[in-house]
C-alpha cells in the first residue's frame, strides 16, 4: 500500500494567498522537481520507463518546499494602477518647481 509522503497541514499553511491554478501549478513543479531527481537513471531513448524506476518515485515534502520557492501566489502579487491625472491638478503644484 502507498504511504503518504507529503505533510498536507504544512502545504496547507504554507500556502496562503493561492488559488486553484497556483496549488495545480505547485503540485505540477513538486512532481517535476522528483523527476529531475531521477532523470540519470531514465533512458531517455526507451519508450517507457522501467517499472522499478517508476516505483521508486515518490513526491516529498521537499520537492513542495522546492516548488514553494519558485512559485507566487495569485492573491498576493502586488498590482499596480495607473489614474490619469490631469494638467490643471499638476499645475497646482508648479510652486515645487520653482
Amino acid at each position: 500500500m502507498y504511504k503518504l509522503q507529503v505533510d498536507l497541514e504544512r502545504i496547507a499553511k504554507d500556502t496562503h494567498g493561492y488559488v486553484g491554478a497556483d496549488l495545480a501549478a505547485l503540485c505540477t513543479e513538486a512532481a517535476l522537481q522528483c523527476i529531475r531527481e531521477k532523470m540519470d537513471v531514465i533512458d531517455l531513448e526507451d519508450e517507457s520507463i522501467d517499472a522499478e524506476i517508476l516505483n521508486s518515485m515518490a513526491v516529498s515534502n521537499e520537492h513542495f518546499q522546492t516548488a514553494l520557492g519558485t512559485s507566487n501566489p495569485s492573491a498576493l502579487r502586488e498590482t499596480v494602477s495607473i489614474l490619469p491625472v490631469s494638467l490643471s491638478f499638476l499645475s497646482s503644484f508648479s510652486f515645487l518647481l520653482g
